[in-house]
């Protein structure tokens, strides 16, 4: 497969409008920019509030524009109404066709975001690429993948392939728990080498918890990205009993692509 048009939601000029900009250009892929607006339900909303939303979205505007422009990224821009119940459903209805939809890390006390990346993880049927806010100048040379031997760590080892041949270096890393032992990689490694892609396995001990063993070796390794399942026993499931899917999203201080 490849990747043809990645959707950037955005919030604000922030990390992953740079990665999704760099990732367009490297892929050689359309953009398509959603830009959130807050869609007022009563007629007498203040004016201030309304012009306030006017002008995030035309500092939105600003920011693809300068930014795509600089790198020569083919690109277009959507307004996406987002009702004030917090109704996600616009947004995953234009993400649906989408090869790679790009989203910021969420604020621990940003509940919609929250929702929105986990609405998206669940009903987009896109891979998911969240990006933290740290500013950072990255090219996605350096990637490793957290291998569980599950469906969805198959799939989205699948929807990375493209991502994959950008990069460098690849590491295949399987977490291992005490008294259990590590998960074969030796077929996903050669399943990617029948694309053109060499990648190392590592079986790691556990430490604290899976998430924390990951980014552990990601920030030894100097690693610019990981590719991992998401929410493999439920959304619900992993919210109320915790999950490395859900300790990722929240703590990673690199872009996790996700696929369900």
């Amino acid at each position: 497969m490849s990747i043809g048009e990645i959707h950037l939601i955005l919030r604000r000029d922030d990390q992953a409008l740079r990665d999704a900009v760099t990732l367009a250009r490297r892929l050689h892929a359309h953009l398509t920019a959603l830009l959130l607006e807050a869609q007022p339900e009563v007629t007498d909303y203040p004016d201030a509030a309304r012009a306030a939303i006017r002008e995030r979205l035309a500092e939105g505007r600003r920011a693809v524009m300068e930014r795509t422009n600089s790198q020569q990224v083919d690109f277009s821009m959507q307004n996406v109404s987002v009702p004030l119940d917090g109704s996600i459903e616009e947004i995953l209805s234009r993400c649906r066709l989408s090869d790679l939809v790009v989203i910021s890390q969420a604020a621990p006390y940003d509940n919609f975001h929250q929702e929105l990346i986990r609405g998206l993880v669940f009903d987009s049927a896109a891979p998911i690429l969240v990006v933290p806010c740290t500013v950072v100048e990255r090219q996605f040379e350096r990637a490793v993948i957290a291998w569980d031997g599950r469906s969805v760590t198959a799939h989205a080892v699948q929807s990375a392939l493209p991502l994959l041949e950008l990069a460098q270096t690849i590491g295949i890393v399987s977490v291992v728990r005490e008294g259990e032992a590590a998960h074969d990689v030796s077929d996903l490694a050669r399943h990617l080498g029948r694309h053109g892609i060499r990648a190392v396995g590592h079986a790691l001990s556990m430490e604290r918890s899976v998430a924390a063993t990951l980014l552990r070796y990601v920030a030894d390794e100097g690693i610019d990205w990981v590719a991992m399942g998401g929410f493999g026993h439920g959304r619900l499931h992993e919210i109320i009993h915790g999950s490395p899917t859900i300790d990722m999203l929240r703590g990673s201080t690199v872009p996790v692509l996700m696929h369900r």
